[in-house]
Formats: structure tokens, sequence, C-alpha cells
């Protein structure tokens, strides 16, 4: 008796992962799922339009308040050149903050177009750079990483986090009960207030120039731009615009993280990891960055480093559905069917409408011969999500390994007109048609 093989077959670096069909003695090899795309567009989507959202309305905010303090300085007869230039500035960069925001919106609601040309109108605005702050009591990040803390405790809330070198604003000091020394701190270009350990900072008595260019502003709208060819399907623009972004600002942790993605989009795995280093030296709690850094290290079969990184991840946040997600494919690549379902298990405690999970989960079960635990997942899946095409060939898979050859027949043509060209090839090698298709 022969069976089917299913081998893997991706469909773009971060794209869905399905499987060849072979006929071979009787096995199933795991599905290991549309792990990355679907996972990034029906998990992070709402956490990454909430970060974006949230972002532009504090420097939107921000800016409002420091134009309506400007306007509250500025008597009218009186010459104030450096109040008027920075009131100018502000007003400029509220204008591109506000573009940011449409472009952003744009983006969300499919108008992509019309989002590109609403972050070029935010790159086009010419922010004159004027001196904004001018202090004398200041200091520099010593660590490689220093926390940022709500309060002068080592047992408040972070709120951040800085590396060596960065410029800090000292407005105060205060110490703990134990007589630890802390600095109250001002982030020059965020504007952020926080407190850090008196031990990671090296103290800089001397009188500094702050300009503000809005280059910050300019780098997050080409972010933004390049965020709009990603959607595209266009990594080549989209890794022009991050390049961009990080040129206009460096220390942007986001900037890094998107071109690297890009890149494992084009299959530039070692690009990739490069930026994801990056983004993760500039921002060590960015969970998104470990779990996307995780499956590249799985794209180059560095297994070890992949299980690292998705380890991290979930130690960071124990409920992150894309680290589980990874992992159990991971498992699933080195041939351990059982973890791989105890991890498909926990997105579904998580999450029980997660098709990507059922899909997975299915077919792993297919692995290990128990193929009503695969037809009941797999069922679920295209329950969920009747397009599938994806849990529609592998339920085919099943079926012919179930011997009821009928079943699978449909389900590979059910799978051949959403697209999927293994299913149309394995019809059209059986002079099989599908829509009136050989």
């Amino acid at each position: 008796m022969t069976g089917v093989i299913l081998k893997p077959r991706i469909k773009g670096a971060f794209g869905a992962v399905a499987f060849a069909l072979f006929c071979v003695p009787f096995f199933v090899a795991p599905l290991y799922g549309q792990v990355i795309d679907n996972t990034k567009e029906h998990v992070y989507k709402d956490r990454e339009k909430r970060e974006e959202i949230e972002e532009t309305g504090k420097n939107i905010e921000r800016l409002q308040k420091e134009i309506k303090k400007l306007q509250a300085g500025i008597v009218p007869g009186r010459i104030n050149r450096e109040k008027e230039a920075q009131y100018g500035a502000a007003a400029a960069q509220l204008d591109q903050e506000q573009w940011i925001e449409k472009g952003y919106a744009l983006r969300n609601e499919g108008q992509y177009e019309d989002a590109i040309g609403a972050f070029d109108k935010a790159i086009a605005i010419n922010v004159k750079p004027v001196i904004v702050k001018e202090e004398g009591n200041t200091g520099t990040v010593a660590l490689p990483v220093a926390l940022l803390r709500s309060q002068p405790l080592s047992v408040s809330s972070q709120t951040g986090l800085v590396v060596r070198g960065t410029l800090l604003l000292i407005l105060g000091e205060s110490k703990d009960s134990g007589g630890g020394l802390w600095y109250r701190i001002k982030l020059p270009v965020s504007k952020k207030e926080a407190w850090i350990a008196g031990n990671a900072v090296k103290r800089e008595k001397q009188d500094i120039q702050i300009i503000d260019y809005g280059m910050h502003s300019i780098a997050r709208a080409y972010l933004g731009k390049g965020s709009v060819y990603q959607k595209l399907g266009q990594p080549d623009k989209a890794i022009d615009n991050y390049t961009q972004g990080i040129i206009l600002n460096p220390q942007s942790a986001a900037g890094y993280n998107n071109r690297g993605m890009a890149y494992a989009n084009l299959g530039e795995y070692e690009k990739a990891i490069e930026d994801l280093s990056r983004a993760l030296e500039l921002k060590p709690d960015n969970i998104k960055g470990y779990v996307s850094r995780g499956f590249v290290y799985g794209e180059l079969e560095d297994f070890p480093k992949a299980k690292k990184d998705l380890d991290y991840a979930l130690h960071l946040e124990p409920q992150n559905e894309p680290a589980y997600l990874n992992r159990g494919r991971l498992h699933a690549r080195s041939g351990n069917f059982e973890e791989a379902i105890k991890d498909y298990d926990r997105v579904l405690a998580i999450n029980p409408e997660s098709g990507i999970a059922y899909t997975g989960r299915g077919v792993n079960f297919a692995a290990l011969k128990q193929y009503e635990k695969a037809l009941k997942d797999l069922n679920a899946a295209i329950n969920l999500n009747p397009e599938n095409s994806d849990a529609f060939y592998s339920r085919g898979a099943v079926y012919l390994n179930m011997n009821e050859h009928e079943k699978a027949v449909e389900d590979y043509k059910l799978a051949a007109r959403l697209g999927d060209k293994d299913a149309q090839k394995y019809l059209r090698g059986k002079g099989i048609s599908w829509n009136g298709k050989k």
C-alpha cells in the first residue's frame, strides 16, 4: 500500500508553508502551517496598529502642548526670534505627525496608494533646524544597557531601556532607602522623563545645544511608507524606505526590525539576522524581534538559536501566540510531533479561533497516524476560513492515507480552485480537471 508524504514547500520567506505530494511508503510528515505571514497579520496586526497610533497620538499631543506654551511666551510687538523659530518648527512637526497619522490610517484601511501619498506629504515638509533647549546638567549612559524606572526604586515599574552613549538631561536626583543614588532624567529627542540608577550614568557637566531638525518625524514617515510597500508585496522598495528611515534615525529599533523582516521576505536571511540583532541591541525587550529572529534562524536551520530566541520571547510574554506557533513549527521540523502538538494546544488555549494552530496541529496528528484527530482539526481550520487552501490540501493528503481517494480528490480540487499550485500539479498529473482546467 502507498501513502502520501507531505514535504515542505515555502511560498515566500514569511509566507505559508505547505507540502508537495510524493507517492512513497505509508507516512505523513508534519504540516508546518502558515506561521509568519498569517501570524503577523492576525496576531501582531492589532498590536502594531495600536502602537503606531499611540506613538503618533503622543507626538501630536506633545507638540500641541509645546505650541501652546510657545504661543504664551511670544509677546506681540516684541522680537523673539528664538521662540518664533521654535514655534515654527513645532508647527511644522505637528503637520508632519498629522500626515503620518493619516498615512497609517489609510494603510490600515487598505488604501495603499493614498497612504504613500500621505507619508510623502510628511516627508516633504521642511522643518528648519532650531535650538530648542540649552542644558548644563547632562550625562551619558555608561552601561551597555540600562533600565528606566517610573520611580527611584529598583522594584518600580520599568518604563524603557537606553543603550551606552545615550545623552541624558539630568533634572534631579534622589536616594532610595538603601542609600542608592538615582537620577531623574529626560531624553532630549523624545522628551520622555524617567528615573535611572546613578551607577548607570556618567556625569558630564557641560553646556549643550539640542538642535531639533524634525528628522525623527521624517524617519517615521519613511518607515510608514516602507510598511505600505511591504503590504503591496514590494520588499525592495520597502527596504529602500526603511534604509532612509535608519539613516535619519540610527537609533530606530523599528527601522532595523522592519528592514530585517523585508530582507527575510527576499530570502536574504544573513542580512535579516544582522538587522534583527541590531534592533534587539537597541530595544532588548522587543518580543516581536525575538520571534522574528527565531523564525529566520529556523530558515537557516540553526535550530538551537531559533529555539533559544523563541523560548526567550515566551519568557518575556508567556501568552505570545506567534512564539508558540513558530516553536511548534520548529518541533515539527525536528520530527518532535508530540511537542509540536503541545505548542499548538497552547495557542488554542489563548486563541480558540486560530486556524493556523488547527492546521498545524492537525497535520502533526496525521504524522502520528492519528487520522481522526487530524481530520477534526483540519475541519475546524476550514470552518474558520473556507479559503484556507493549505487545510484543504492537507486534509486531502490525510484522506489519501486513509484510502478514501474520492474525498481526497475533492479536497485537492477545492485547494486547486483556491490557487494551490501543488494541488493543481497533482490533479494535472492524474488527468483530473478543476474548474474545467487540467
